[in-house]
């Protein structure tokens, strides 16, 4: 068996490619580790899509709410800018 692996070594195609094929898994500038980084940081790229995604949805949901609903938008307003009408006093409370 051994002399068997050992004369199809000698063949110098067979050693050519098997040289090849461990400088590109190891050594090459694509190399297995580069795929495997490459692979993962796509995956986590898909899963930020997805999430920014539905936070596109939200916020168009969100929109068309306070287009079609004034006091929406006045709560909205109040809530996230501290708007007030001109005969009122603001007062922020800071919970700590």
């Amino acid at each position: 068996m051994i002399k068997l692996v050992l004369s199809k070594l000698k063949n110098k195609y067979v050693l050519f490619l098997i040289v090849a094929f461990l400088w590109m898994l190891l050594f090459d500038r694509h190399d297995l580790m580069f795929q495997l980084r490459m692979q993962k940081k796509i995956q986590q790229l898909e899963k930020d899509k997805l999430y920014y995604q539905s936070e596109i949805q939200k916020l168009n949901e969100e929109r068309l709410m306070l287009v079609k609903n004034h006091d929406a938008l006045e709560k909205y307003a109040r809530e996230q800018y501290w708007m007030k009408l001109p005969n009122e006093d603001l007062y922020i409370i800071v919970n700590d």
